[in-house]
């Protein structure tokens, strides 16, 4: 009596396919969420770290300069040709006053270029991904009062009246604010469409709910957004 040896049917093989399919699927799904987080979570820390050197940055140019703020960035330095927006017509790219990124004097204090550039900044859907939407960078200074993403802000570190940067001892207390709720850089990433600011198709939370913001005493923290780039509680 001949032994022979019993294999699965094409139709078993199949069913475990499925079976394997599904559940596959369905762990997906769970860790998905789970890792999208876990990257975000990374991404806002690597954020928060800049930040600090920023404020770390911030007050250095303080300490050297008799504790006065740095001035305007200079206008017209071209910085590149991108798209704008993607996809669209080529242009040329130059400095605006808050493209600090290129300021001679506050940039020699940040060495290292990546700091001024958010892990948030997007996939490239606007003006290209490498260099922030042709500006070079995502942090805004809070230094100026005319400049449309600082609207609900107060004038920060710019004087408008005298028209120069005020000093610390100055922005302490103005307006019944201490330096340490008072904004002086944030960050903007430009990941349109996932939120905007009215009449601009600039997203201001690029982390969560909020974004990380630099305060008059050096230090750096997440806040939730309220309207505009301005936080809930400011």
């Amino acid at each position: 009596m001949s032994m022979r040896s019993k294999g699965f049917t094409l139709i078993e093989l199949l069913v475990v396919i499925a079976i394997i399919a599904i559940l596959a699927a369905i762990l997906a799904a769970i860790l998905f969420p789970v890792f999208a987080q876990a990257r975000e979570r990374a991404r806002m820390s690597a954020c928060l770290s800049h930040g600090k050197q920023l404020g770390l940055a911030t007050m250095m140019y303080v300490d050297d300069h008799s504790g006065r703020l740095p001035n305007y960035a200079p206008e017209g330095v071209p910085l590149g040709i991108f798209e704008s927006p993607k996809g669209g017509a080529k242009v040329q790219f130059t400095s605006r006053r808050w493209s600090f990124r290129v300021h001679p004097g506050f940039s020699r204090y940040l060495k290292d270029d990546k700091i001024w550039i958010c892990p948030s900044r997007g996939n490239g859907q606007y003006y290209g991904k490498r260099y922030a939407y042709g500006y070079l960078q995502t942090w805004i200074p809070n230094c100026q009062h005319d400049v449309a993403v600082s609207v609900g802000f107060d004038t920060g570190w710019w004087d408008p009246v005298n028209d120069r940067p005020r000093t610390l001892t100055e922005l302490d207390g103005l307006n019944g604010r201490g330096l340490s709720q008072r904004v002086m850089w944030y960050c903007v990433v430009l990941n349109w469409p996932d939120s905007s600011m009215p009449g601009m198709d600039l997203p201001l939370k690029p982390h969560r709910e909020g974004s990380i913001y630099v305060h008059g005493d050096g230090h750096a923290r997440y806040r939730e957004v309220g309207n505009g780039a301005v936080p809930k509680d400011y």
